[in-house]
C-alpha cells in the first residue's frame, strides 16, 4: 500500500504502509511506519474530555467484575462433548490462511489487525470518501473525545479500559488451546512481517482478544454513525477473520472474540452514568466529521462508494457468526436478549424504546444451537446478528408491535 501524505506540505500520513524491499519470499518486508505512530498524545489535545471525567468510576468499569468466562462457557461443551467440531476449527484456519496467498488485500489487512489500532483502520469500512476524512481527523486530533473513549491505547480507550482484557479467559483455557502456529504450523503461510512477531506469544488461543477489541471498537464506532454502520461492522468482521489469516487463531477464537467484544461495548451503552460521555462523543465526531465535508452524513453516505453493498456486508457479517459450523445443539428455542444488548440500538432505532429494540434483536438473530451458543445467565450473545439489528428497516404498528423488514 502507498502513502496518500504530501510531506512538502506537511499533511498527516492517510495510508498504513511497509516496506516491501528485501522481503524473503513469503515475508512482507520491514515494518516501517503505522498509524499509531501518527496518532496523537492524549497530553495534546484539546477540548477532549478533563481527565477527572475520564478517571471517574463508573459502574461499566471492569465490565460488571466479568472475567467472561462465564459467556464463553460453551467452549466447555466443545471441549468435552465435540471433538468433530474442534477438528473442523483446525481444518478451517489452513484453509483460511492458504486462500489469502493470492489475496494481498486479505494480507495487509492481517498485519493492520495484528499491529494496528483498529478505531484507525476501521476507516475503510465508512466508505471511500468518508473513510479518509474521518482517518484524517482522528489523526489530528480533531475527534479527541470519540479517539480519548474508543482507542486502544492507554491511557486512551475508555470504553476498553480496566476489566476488558481476554487473559482471564486465556488462561483459564491455556493448556487445552493452543495457538494454530503451534498445532499446525507447517501447514499454514506467512503473512507476518519479516520482523514480525505474530507467532511468538505462547498464551491461549481461546478467546482472540484482538477481535475482541476490534468489534467494541467496530460497534461503538456503528453506534456512532449509523449511516455507514453497514461498512463499518463488515470492515469490523474483517478484522476478527484477518486473526485466522494471520494463524494467530482459530474460528471459533474469533467468534469468541465477538461475543467478548459485543458484551463490552453493550455494558458501556447500557451504563446510564458512562452513556452521557458516549453521547457527547457521537455528536463531536458527527459534528467534525459534517463539517469536513460540508453536508449531512446521510447525504454523504448516500453519495458515497461504499465499502461493500449493504446486501454483501450483510450476508458477509452473518457467514461470520457461524463460520458454517453445523448445529449442536437444539433449533428454534427462544433467544432470551442479554439485559445490556438493547442499548446497542439507541442509535440505529432511537424511536424505538427498549422492549422494542429487544424486539429487533431477536428478529434478526440466527438460529439457537450453533457452538458457543448458550442459554440462561450469560447466554444469547452467540446468537445476535448486530449488523442485521442496526441496519434493519423496522415499522411499529398501533399496538407498539415491531415489524422488521
Amino acid at each position: 500500500m502507498t502513502s496518500s501524505s504530501d510531506e512538502e506540505s506537511g499533511t498527516r500520513l492517510r495510508s498504513w504502509t511497509h516496506d516491501t524491499g528485501g522481503a524473503e519470499a513469503g515475508g512482507a518486508g520491514r515494518r516501517t511506519r503505522f498509524y499509531s505512530e501518527y496518532e496523537p498524545r492524549f497530553e495534546s489535545l484539546t477540548d477532549g474530555f478533563d481527565r477527572h471525567v475520564l478517571d471517574r468510576s463508573f459502574p461499566s468499569d471492569g465490565h460488571g467484575g466479568h472475567d467472561f468466562i462465564p459467556l464463553l462457557r460453551g467452549f466447555d461443551v466443545l471441549l468435552e462433548d465435540h471433538p468433530e467440531i474442534l477438528e473442523r476449527d483446525r481444518a478451517q484456519v489452513v484453509e483460511i490462511s492458504r486462500q489469502a496467498r493470492s489475496d494481498p488485500r486479505l494480507q495487509d489487512m492481517a498485519r493492520q489487525g495484528q499491529y494496528e489500532d483498529q478505531l484507525l483502520t476501521l476507516h475503510t469500512g465508512l466508505g471511500e470518501q468518508l473513510g479518509p476524512v474521518y482517518l484524517e481527523c482522528m489523526l489530528a486530533g480533531k475527534a479527541p473525545r470519540t479517539y480519548q473513549l474508543l482507542s486502544k491505547y492507554r491511557p486512551h480507550g475508555r470504553v476498553g479500559g480496566e476489566g476488558a482484557s481476554c487473559n482471564p479467559a486465556k488462561a483459564h483455557w491455556a493448556d487445552r488451546s493452543l495457538r494454530p502456529y503451534l498445532q499446525v504450523a507447517d501447514q499454514l503461510e506467512s503473512y507476518d512481517f519479516d520482523d514480525g512477531d505474530a507467532h511468538a506469544g505462547l498464551d491461549g488461543s481461546f478467546p482472540s482478544g484482538h477481535t475482541s477489541e476490534a468489534y467494541w471498537q467496530g460497534l461503538m464506532l456503528a453506534t456512532f454513525l449509523p449511516e455507514v454502520a453497514a461498512g463499518i461492522l463488515a470492515r469490523t468482521a474483517d478484522a476478527g477473520h484477518s486473526r485466522a489469516v494471520m494463524g494467530a487463531h482459530f474460528p471459533l477464537d474469533i467468534i469468541g472474540g465477538r461475543i467478548m467484544g459485543s458484551y463490552i461495548a453493550a455494558n458501556r451503552w447500557s451504563d446510564r452514568e458512562f452513556r452521557p460521555l458516549l453521547l457527547d462523543a457521537r455528536a463531536e465526531l458527527r459534528s467534525v466529521l459534517e463539517a469536513e465535508c460540508g453536508a449531512p452524513l446521510a447525504e454523504v453516505a448516500k453519495a458515497d462508494q461504499p465499502y461493500l453493498s449493504d446486501g454483501e456486508a450483510r450476508r458477509w457479517y452473518r457467514s461470520l457468526l457461524t463460520y458454517g459450523f453445523p448445529q449442536i445443539g437444539d433449533g428454534g428455542q427462544r433467544l432470551e436478549i442479554p439485559a445490556e444488548a438493547p442499548a446497542l440500538l439507541l442509535g440505529a432505532h432511537p424511536s424505538l424504546d427498549e422492549q422494542q429494540r429487544a424486539d429487533v434483536l431477536r428478529a434478526t438473530a440466527v438460529d439457537s444451537g450453533y457452538p458457543l451458543d448458550i442459554r440462561g445467565e450469560h447466554g444469547g450473545w452467540q446468537r445476535l446478528d448486530l449488523m442485521a439489528a442496526m441496519t434493519a428497516r423496522v415499522t411499529v404498528g398501533a399496538d407498539g408491535a415491531v415489524q422488521v423488514h
